[in-house]
């Protein structure tokens, strides 16, 4: 079969797809999910700084999320207030 010539073609390569592969529908490609060796090469190479026990471990989620959960928790508060009060009379 000929190739088909278009007017409009100049033939410039917008996008190489050379490299590009197949998907596999039904198959799960297991290579995807591993790191690159230079990426774990960066990984092994960060020294670590300390250790945190469990116990500072858990209070430092608690100071981080505590915050949030009382600000939600306010909110409600001064919703139902609202509703009892002001919108309910």
């Amino acid at each position: 079969m000929p190739k088909r010539k278009y007017s409009d073609d100049d033939g410039h390569v917008i996008a190489d797809m050379s490299g590009v592969g197949h998907h596999p529908l039904f198959t799960m490609n297991l290579n995807a999910f591993k790191p690159k060796e230079a990426e774990q090469k960066a990984r092994q190479s960060l020294p670590i700084e300390r250790e945190l026990s469990v116990w500072q471990m858990t209070w430092l989620v608690l100071r981080l999320v505590l915050p949030i959960v009382f600000s939600f928790l306010g909110i409600i508060a001064l919703f139902l207030l609202f509703c009892q009060f002001v919108w309910f009379r």
